[in-house]
């Protein structure tokens, strides 16, 4: 098991989290699909609602991770929320599938312009969710995963309607920190499968750590300022990012007095929390719902 520092081990708890169930909350949601404008682009989304659910719902915005994906390629993040009794509010990334723009691919250089813009499309979407009726403005919230890590405390930090924040495998790190782990991971890792050794993912995560070179965009003063309660959740086995580090930095967030922030660790999930040995994706809700709970935020209950 690799070790952690002692505030780490303060602020973290390791989960053993169930198999998912596949996704029969969202092959059975309501739907209806929205043109929001978002500055220079329009997003096409889809407000998804849990099938026979009634009232105002709490709800999410999905922010999404470094591909050029679409609403539909989210459907893990979309399918836990419907679960837990939550809307959920999906769009094409700017440039992708029916929104327009253009998809841009970020380096260190301009992260902090292009995932600026990222945040903002996220901003609009939560204050386009806000105005839909059936949805509790009081308990509108950020999901998703990989470089929306970056994404999501960015939009809350500008936009007051987010109340919570869940991040899976987000990078608390700067840009440049991450890009020099990527690259020395693929140069030493070569063509070796997952999971890799662990004296290669050391040693990328120490890269990371020790690197002084340009960082772009770096999260440090939005989740130093953040206000509103967020959950990180890493896979141990994760070797895309800086898994170590960024639970450390977590770690040391709190240890500085942002108690906002939590980690929940899966053991043998990797980036897209999928057991390594088994493959079997794993259900996130059982750490995410009793989460929300202690945040205050109640769903209406798991989709039927």
């Amino acid at each position: 098991m690799r070790s952690f520092i002692l505030a780490v081990m303060l602020t973290a708890t390791v989960m053993n989290a169930a198999p998912a169930a596949g996704q029969p909350a969202l092959s059975t949601a309501e739907r209806r699909d929205a043109r929001i404008p978002a500055g220079d682009v329009v997003l096409a989304a889809t407000l998804y609602r849990p099938a026979g659910a009634v009232g105002n719902l709490p709800a999410v915005v999905i922010a999404h991770g470094s591909a050029p994906s679409t609403r539909s390629m989210v459907g893990f993040y979309t399918s836990m929320a419907l679960r837990m009794g939550m809307a959920v509010l999906a769009f094409d990334k700017r440039g992708v599938g029916e929104s327009t723009g253009t998809y841009v691919a970020i380096d260190t250089d301009d992260s902090v312009e292009r995932l600026g813009e990222l945040a903002a499309d996220v901003e609009h979407g939560v204050r386009w969710l806000a105005a839909q009726p059936g949805i509790d403005r009081s308990a509108i919230g950020l999901l998703g995963g990989s470089q929306a890590g970056w994404i999501m405390p960015l939009a809350a930090s500008r936009e007051p309607l987010v109340r919570f924040i869940v991040a899976g495998a987000g990078v608390p790190l700067s840009y440049g920190q991450e890009m020099i782990h990527s690259v020395h991971l693929a140069e030493a890792a070569g063509n070796l499968p997952a999971p890799l050794p662990w004296r290669i993912v050391s040693a990328a995560d120490a890269r990371a750590q020790e690197y002084v070179g340009p960082r772009g965009f770096d999260p440090a003063p939005v989740l130093e300022g953040l206000q509103v309660p967020m959950l990180w959740i890493f896979g141990l086995y994760d070797t895309v990012i800086p898994t170590i580090p960024s639970i450390n930095r977590v770690g040391e967030l709190v240890r500085a007095g942002n108690g906002n922030h939590h980690v929940e660790i899966v053991p043998y999930a990797n980036h897209n929390f999928e057991n390594v040995f088994t493959r079997e994706r794993y259900d996130l809700t059982r750490i995410i719902e009793p989460w929300l709970r202690s945040v205050g935020v109640v769903a209406a209950g798991p989709a039927s």
